[in-house]
């Protein structure tokens, strides 16, 4: 399996509230700001896609997150 460089991603993801809180709680509320890390596999014009996991013998990975290139604010190379 071809090595896949390890990266930071820093995003902003939507956020949300359940349950009843008063309406100024809700206009307080902010997006979420995000840092995953993980295995880069895919990175396009409008995407980004990283793995939790990845098995070295074979092409088997688990835990991917795709993040769509408006919501990212950073890409850090880490290894």
């Amino acid at each position: 399996m071809k090595k896949l460089p390890i990266v930071e991603v820093e995003w902003v993801d939507s956020s949300g509230r359940g349950g009843w809180h008063s309406r100024e709680d809700h206009r307080a509320q902010t997006p979420s700001h995000i840092l995953s890390v993980g295995y880069l596999v895919k990175s396009t014009k409008r995407h980004v896609t990283i793995l939790q996991s990845a098995d070295t013998e074979v092409d088997l990975a688990e835990g991917s997150t795709t993040i769509p290139r408006s919501a990212i604010r950073s890409i850090r190379k880490l290894g």
